[in-house]
């Protein structure tokens, strides 16, 4: 199918902003015929839950930097689920990577070099648009559409 692709980072960030609040916005409206373990629904559940989970993930890089920067290790609380934020951050874009890695053909072992680093920091600008778009839908702030200039 043909599409457009932004040319500059803020029409990437608007474009996906629109994505993902449209995501949300049709889960929060259909969220009572996703629920349950049909098989048949678990594409639709996954997309279109999908930036929600996104939004979490932020935590974990935010919780990363924070254990990084912080002058007081003592703190048992904020280490345990910095912690456990960044084992689920780093799980999912490990995940992510071994599966993009795995789809490129000739499958080659130094494709996982590039992939991590790219992934991962792809992974964090696609957490905060997430956080961005449910702002947006929290708050209910007016749609307006935002065509992608090629």
């Amino acid at each position: 199918s043909y599409q457009e692709n932004p040319v500059n980072l803020s029409q990437f960030l608007r474009q996906r902003t629109r994505w993902f609040r449209g995501s949300m916005e049709a889960w929060l409206k259909h969220w009572r015929q996703l629920v349950g373990t049909n098989k048949k629904l678990i594409d639709a559940q996954l997309t279109l839950f999908g930036p929600f989970f996104c939004v979490p993930i932020l935590l974990g890089y935010m919780m990363g930097v924070y254990n990084f920067i912080s002058p007081d290790q003592l703190d048992i609380l904020p280490n345990i689920v910095g912690q456990s934020m960044m084992l689920l951050t780093i799980a999912t874009i490990l995940l992510t990577g071994i599966a993009l890695a795995h789809a490129v053909k000739p499958r080659k072992t130094t494709d996982l070099l590039w992939v991590f680093p790219f992934v991962y920091i792809y992974g964090g600008v696609q957490a905060f648009i997430a956080l961005r778009a449910l702002i947006q839908t929290l708050l209910k702030r007016p749609r307006l559409w935002t065509k992608t200039r090629p």
